[in-house]
């Protein structure tokens, strides 16, 4: 009997052992991020920071040509092009096979898991620019790869909006509260929930941040329900909403309970008293505040981003000057409403929380610029990922007529070539544009002998032939 048991355990190991394929070559890997988790670390260092949770990403794709191992070019912001050389090691006896990525400015190692001959459970450690991202909670497939392309699909999202973890201390409150034990119910709960809303704090560095499931309930309402009177102080001393109702109205006054009641309520009565205090500053003008707020709002809206290389003529001082204007006269009396400004866009929202929390008016220009250059970086990767460039290109066409250029209605490749932009037909080609050189007329067109980059064209259009 042991003989038997012994023999069907070596039959079912085997079987597992041949999960994974031993070659990938010919095959397409996608890495669904949708449920990813990231945590960050220094460079090559295990996890160190809290796990939090990704969206709106898309896959991370890999399609393997006749082989495990290959180089090609893929997209980045910044470098339209970007040299990329791929690898597969299969390790049967752990049911497992790596993948490694690596260019110029980051190297990726993905840990596959198999659990079946096409599917399984995934983690990636990113290393680039100096720290390491370590991702969880993704699934991947397997799929044949029916034209034996040479591809990477980078998700983009997590390349390019990353900002920094922000932590000041909370990083240490939410592992207290983490290890706590708790003995009813209702405390297990906020310490669930906190354990999930702390980490977005620190990543959007929204204090008031709530998730739609929590109901309007923020963290400051829990950490009052918690009685965790370090967590209240650390959430009111930077700029908390201390008027914040859940979805039937509640207050975070009327969840204050426990042990350490007494001292929250005399944290959040010295908050609003702060808040709330006089304020007379004769050198606010409402107009030069509206003009201060217009002028945020046409930052922040993009509309200045109309160069083809994706500059922003953007004047930081005069946006921390504006910043501290409209704080100014918001603390003055004349809110967001009185200065004109669209209370659904990020300067209103931000100024908003003037008037509801304890916000000093460098917290609050420190705020406008951070906000600011996240914008920034979104729409630069946005019309540079959607081909914004193009809608440039004729006006740069008809400057150069004279010299022999095309006008605009010309293929975009054969209008990218002319203008000698060696990336963007790089890029086009790879998004899968018409490469062929033809004008407006349809007919077959050859490159003037004085386009700019002739010969690197030349050399981009014979390698994706």
């Amino acid at each position: 009997m042991k003989k038997s048991l012994a023999i069907i355990a070596l039959l079912s190991t085997a079987n597992l052992w041949a999960l994974g394929p031993a070659d990938i070559a010919e095959k397409t890997v996608y890495i669904h991020m949708e449920n990813a988790q990231v945590a960050r670390s220094g460079m090559y260092q295990p996890a160190s920071q809290p796990w939090y949770q990704l969206e709106n990403i898309t896959d991370f794709i890999i399609d393997f040509p006749a082989s495990h191992s290959f180089s090609t070019t893929t997209s980045t912001i910044g470098r339209l092009s970007n040299d990329v050389n791929v690898s597969y090691s299969p390790n049967p006896a752990n049911n497992k096979g790596y993948i490694k990525v690596e260019c110029d400015d980051f190297q990726v190692l993905v840990e596959l898991t198999y659990t079946d001959h096409s599917s399984g459970t995934a983690t990636i450690t990113w290393h680039q620019a100096g720290n390491t991202r370590h991702f969880r909670n993704t699934a991947f497939t397997l799929e044949d790869d029916a034209n034996s392309a040479a591809q990477v699909k980078l998700p983009e999202e997590i390349i390019f909006h990353d900002p920094p973890i922000w932590d000041d201390g909370l990083s240490a409150i939410l592992r207290e509260i983490e290890n706590a034990r708790y003995s009813n119910a209702t405390d297990r709960l906020y310490q669930q929930r906190l354990s999930t809303l702390l980490p977005l704090i620190m990543m959007t560095r929204n204090v008031s941040f709530t998730n739609p499931d929590y109901k309007g309930n923020t963290a400051l309402h829990y950490a009052c329900g918690l009685s965790h009177t370090r967590l209240v102080q650390w959430l009111v001393e930077h700029g908390a909403d201390l008027e914040a109702r859940t979805d039937r109205g509640a207050s975070v006054d009327a969840c204050i309970g426990g042990r350490n009641a007494r001292q929250i309520r005399a944290i959040l009565q010295e908050a609003r008293t702060w808040r709330d205090r006089p304020y007379s500053d004769s050198s606010v003008s409402l107009k030069a505040a509206r003009k201060a707020a217009r002028w945020l709002e046409t930052e922040f809206s993009g509309s200045l981003m109309t160069s083809p290389d994706y500059s922003i003529p953007t004047d930081y001082t005069y946006a921390e000057e504006c910043a501290r204007l409209i704080y100014r006269s918001t603390k003055a009396g004349n809110g967001p409403s009185a200065l004109g400004m669209d209370l659904t866009e990020t300067p209103a929202i931000l100024l908003t929380r003037v008037q509801n929390a304890k916000v000093s008016e460098d917290m609050f220009a420190g705020w406008i610029l951070r906000e600011l250059r996240q914008s920034y970086m979104y729409r630069q990767h946005t019309f540079q990922r959607d081909g914004y460039v193009l809608a440039q290109l004729p006006h740069m066409m008809l400057a150069r007529e004279d010299e022999g250029m095309p006008p605009d209605g010309s293929t975009a490749v054969y209008r990218a070539a002319c203008e000698g932009n060696v990336e963007l037909v790089r890029w086009l080609i790879s998004h899968g544009a018409d490469r062929s050189l033809t004008d407006r007329s349809g007919q077959p067109a050859t490159l003037p002998a004085n386009t700019p980059n002739l010969a690197e064209i030349q050399e981009a259009l014979q390698m994706h032939d």
